[in-house]
């Protein structure tokens, strides 16, 4: 399956999902699905953000997995090879867990497809 095709699936099944995102080390969309309700640009932004979160290092140690929740949403992003970067847009909250369960479950896809 494409992964495109897999992107498209998860955002489709997976509870409270705005938007899926692969992104590149400077924080640029590669491939992304999003509900048609949410802007793109703003989607995209928002996934540069947390790509540039997540690479930052602090006295050089590296996170691989951050997720943020609010009021209303939650988001998480997960470092894959070669500084590469999956983000999930949830528009409801949601829990770290689930959200990197499919995560690790798309990166899975990713990696056979770009590595």
């Amino acid at each position: 399956m494409k992964i495109e095709e897999r992107f498209r699936e998860v955002l489709d099944k997976t509870k409270g999902l705005g938007a899926v995102m692969l992104l590149d080390k400077e924080g640029e969309i590669i491939l992304s699905a999003k509900k048609p309700e949410l802007d793109l640009y703003d989607v995209e932004l928002f996934g540069a953000q947390m790509a540039v979160l997540l690479a930052k290092e602090v006295e050089g140690q590296k996170m691989n997995f951050m997720f943020l929740k609010g009021e209303g949403g939650s988001a998480a992003t997960l470092l894959l090879e070669q500084r590469y970067f999956l983000t999930m847009y949830f528009t409801e909250r949601s829990f770290a867990g689930y959200a990197e369960k499919w995560m690790e479950e798309l990166a899975v896809h990713v990696n056979r497809e770009f590595f």
